[in-house]
């Protein structure tokens, strides 16, 4: 049970961090970039963790 919440929720982080260098146009992300991305992109975040 615990393996597949932890796979979901690596699954959900790659796929923010496609879209955080999608929208910032970077190849490589810090730390502060991503979280920024996320407090601008809650619905997104939001969106995501329905889906689990």
């Amino acid at each position: 049970m615990g393996k597949d919440k932890l796979l979901k929720n690596r699954a959900a982080i790659k796929e923010l961090g496609k879209k955080c260098k999608e929208e910032l146009g970077k190849r490589v992300l810090k730390h502060d970039d991503f979280e920024v991305f996320l407090k601008k992109n809650s619905a997104l975040v939001k969106k995501l963790e329905d889906k689990k």
